[in-house]
């Protein structure tokens, strides 16, 4: 039986019910009408020997069918309700990761964001050299004649005080000496 089924019945054995609690509440009046019959007195009787027990019969059947709704009732809510917990823990999965990627997010940006610091700075840098290197070139060579013969003998590996700043800026730039 499905629900609409349910209701229709159970709204069938309310009125039932009800018309036989009704039908109690008159019978004083059915116990006038009797003895005005001839005969009507046994009727009366059984009427009300069978009134109780045709109450609780109905009462019963009512009840049964509110059980029975309500427990259709009980087991879609309790349905829904684990739709509910599945998609908030789907939810909040969902946030966790979103959390996580926002964190490794900010963590690339920042590590992006000091790379791009200091490859500006070596680029500044090597505008200067470069701008260096062309006031040179325009002048007619270097400021000292001995700085630029040093400059071509130093080994590519060597240290020193110029060595940082004469380094090619790809050589600063990936660590290298």
């Amino acid at each position: 039986m499905n629900d609409a089924a349910l209701k229709a019945a159970l709204e069938r054995e309310e009125r039932a019910y009800e018309d036989l609690v009704r039908l109690r509440a008159s019978l004083g009046t059915m116990l006038a009408a009797a003895i005005r019959r001839d005969g009507g007195l046994p009727e009366y009787e059984q009427r009300t020997r069978d009134l109780p027990l045709l109450i609780r019969s109905a009462d019963s059947r009512r009840t049964e069918l509110k059980v029975e709704l309500l427990s259709r009732q009980l087991k879609k809510a309790e349905e829904e309700q684990r739709r509910e917990i599945e998609a908030a823990k789907r939810a909040a999965t969902a946030l966790e990761e979103a959390r996580r990627s926002y964190a490794r997010a900010v963590s690339v940006e920042q590590k992006w964001g000091s790379e791009m610091r200091r490859l500006e700075e070596l680029r500044r840098e090597e505008m200067a050299r470069l701008e260096r290197l062309r006031s040179e070139e325009l002048s007619g060579g270097p400021q000292s004649a001995g700085a630029g013969s040093e400059r071509e003998e130093a080994p590519p590996g060597g240290e020193g005080t110029q060595e940082s700043a004469e380094r090619p800026w790809w050589r600063r730039m990936l660590g290298q000496r």
